[in-house]
Formats: C-alpha cells, structure tokens, sequence
C-alpha cells in the first residue's frame, strides 16, 4: 500500500486502513461462519456475540536486517484473539505448535 507523504497523507492513510479494517472484519466474519459449519453448527453461531464485541488491527513492518544474526525479532508469544489473519509479504514468520 503506497502512502502520499503530502499534506493529505494523513487523510490518504486513514482513508485506506478503513477500508483494510472494513475487508478483514468482513473476511474475520466469513472464517469464522466457515469454522462454526465445520464444526456442525450455524454459520451465525456466537455472530450478536462477535459483532458485539472488538477488533484489534496490529500492522507491523519488519524489513529484512542486512545484518539477521544481530535481529531479535519477537520474542515468543499467543496472540489473544479467536482468530489471527496475518498478510505476510515475505519470509520470516515462525510458527511455533506444541511438539
């Protein structure tokens, strides 16, 4: 997502990641219809309780360190969430399951 770094800037960005909240809630909404069918249940199981409650948009941007041996990256962690989306544009992200 290319940003202007004119006076509008501000306006340009918050503009867009409106419109990037709007898409993944919608997408949020979807997965979660597909998980509950899944599992033998309406699609809109939980939807008043889902719609209720909140989104958290975390956007992080960690170029590529010339230097990796020196990066830390993010120590270990769960994220909070019933659902995590993560556009991952490049290499990097570890996925870490219990064996």
């Amino acid at each position: 997502m290319k940003i202007n770094n004119n006076k509008n800037g501000h306006f340009s960005y918050r503009k867009k990641m409106g419109e990037y909240t709007k898409a993944t809630y919608l997408l949020q909404k979807q997965l979660m219809q597909v998980v509950f069918q899944s599992l033998g249940l309406n699609p809109t199981y939980l939807q008043e309780d889902i719609d209720g409650g909140s989104q958290v948009m975390a956007v992080n941007y960690y170029p590529a360190c010339p230097q990796p041996e020196l990066a830390l990256g993010m120590p270990p962690h769960s994220d909070f969430g019933s659902l995590t989306i993560i556009n991952q544009s490049q290499e990097g992200l570890e996925i870490m399951d219990r064996d």
